[in-house]
Order: structure tokens, then C-alpha cells, then sequence
């Protein structure tokens, strides 16, 4: 589970000094990550930046990583100066986002704008989208610098960014229902086989019946 960290709060730890990761002002640790997450522990760095192509991805993986890419879209990062382009990773280089609560599952390349995310972090859906809103937020608030998760900017992105997927939410299952409530009344307006059969079955009884009146009336 994620805790937020009690030491952000605290000034028993760090340093006095005016700046840097982990140092105290008045109590708050400038530059210290909001939350604790057991998964950064657990990715160690690799060599190098080693990419995986969408279409190698396994079927979950892929499904998550093209939601991914309308998240991108659905904030506004889709083209223009803010483009981000995201991508997966299987190795990524030694992080250098200490102060970032998911520093060890993404590289940001500023000049290329290609946002690279662990492939780890695809495993669960949720989990994908916590790390890329956060990291989109980063971006957006300061492309040059992701690593200080207690920049007032990047907090107030955030925090937008998840209202603007809520409201997405809230359009995509409107849109659903709207979608199940047509199917449902198309099914009440189409015209039921046992019903047709019995009417093509009367008019065809109604003019039997006529012809042998008829045949009769010709006896006589």
C-alpha cells in the first residue's frame, strides 16, 4: 500500500541547509517525494534506456498502454509545444528524479519529449494511470525538472488533471448508457418474428377462405 510520508510534515530529519533533496524549512522537508511506495524499492536501474514496441506488448499490456495514449490526448498533451510521447521500457537508466514518488518507473527525455514508463507499471491498470497523471503533471508544470513532488505548480496540475479525468469518466459512461438505452429501445420497436409469421399466416387463411367462397358461389 502507499503511505504518505510523516516526514514531510516533521523536521526531525534532514538538514538545515537552504536547499537540496531532503532538507528542512520550517519543518517540511523541501524536495522529499508525497508518498512511500514499496515498487520503487523493488526496480533496479539498468545500463541503458531499452524501449519496447506498442505491438510487442501482451494484450493487457497493450490495451492499458493505447488508454494511456488517450489520457495523453484527453489532457491536452497529445500535440503542440506540450506533446508528450509516451512509451514503454523494459530497462531503464540509473533515475535521477529523487523528490519524485515514481522516480524509478519513468525517463523523461526533455528535448525528444518521450515520456518512458516501466513495463512493470502496466501489470495493473490503475496503477499505470496513478503513475502517468503524475508524471504528465510533472511535465507539464515544469518539463525541465520532474523531480520535486512539493512544487505548489505541479500539485495544482495534478489535481486538475484529475478532475479533467473524472469529467472523461463521467462522458465515457454517459455515453455508454446512452448507447445501452438505444440498444434497448431498438429491441422494444423490432417487429417480432412469432407476430409476423401470425399475420402472414392470416392473410393467407383470410384468402384461402375467399377463394373457396368464391369457388362456391361459381357451383351455385
Amino acid at each position: 500500500p502507499i503511505s504518505l510520508r510523516s516526514e514531510i510534515y516533521s523536521g526531525d530529519e534532514g538538514s538545515s541547509e537552504a536547499g537540496g533533496y531532503g532538507s528542512a524549512r520550517g519543518g517540511l522537508r523541501v524536495g522529499a517525494p508525497l508518498f512511500d511506495d514499496p515498487a520503487e524499492a523493488e526496480f533496479a536501474a539498468g545500463a541503458s534506456l531499452q524501449l519496447v514496441p506498442p505491438e510487442a506488448l501482451e494484450l493487457r499490456e497493450r490495451m492499458r498502454f493505447d488508454f494511456g495514449v488517450s489520457v495523453v490526448a484527453a489532457v491536452g498533451m497529445a500535440g503542440g509545444p506540450e506533446r508528450v510521447e509516451l512509451a514503454v521500457a523494459t530497462e531503464l537508466p540509473p533515475s535521477r528524479n529523487g523528490g519524485n514518488t515514481y522516480g524509478n518507473s519513468f525517463h523523461w527525455d526533455d528535448r525528444a519529449r518521450v515520456l518512458a514508463v516501466r513495463r512493470e507499471r502496466l501489470q495493473e491498470g490503475g496503477e499505470f494511470m496513478d503513475v502517468l497523471i503524475h508524471c504528465l503533471a510533472h511535465i507539464r508544470a515544469n518539463p525541465a525538472d520532474v523531480t520535486r513532488d512539493d512544487d505548489p505548480v505541479f500539485l495544482s496540475e495534478l489535481h486538475g488533471m484529475i478532475r479533467a479525468m473524472g469529467q472523461e469518466l463521467f462522458k465515457a459512461q454517459r455515453q455508454a448508457e446512452r448507447a445501452r438505452e438505444d440498444a434497448q429501445m431498438e429491441e422494444l420497436l423490432r417487429p417480432r418474428g412469432d407476430l409476423a409469421g401470425m399475420g402472414t399466416g392470416t392473410s393467407v387463411g383470410g384468402g384461402g377462405a375467399a377463394a373457396a367462397g368464391g369457388g362456391a358461389r361459381s357451383g351455385t
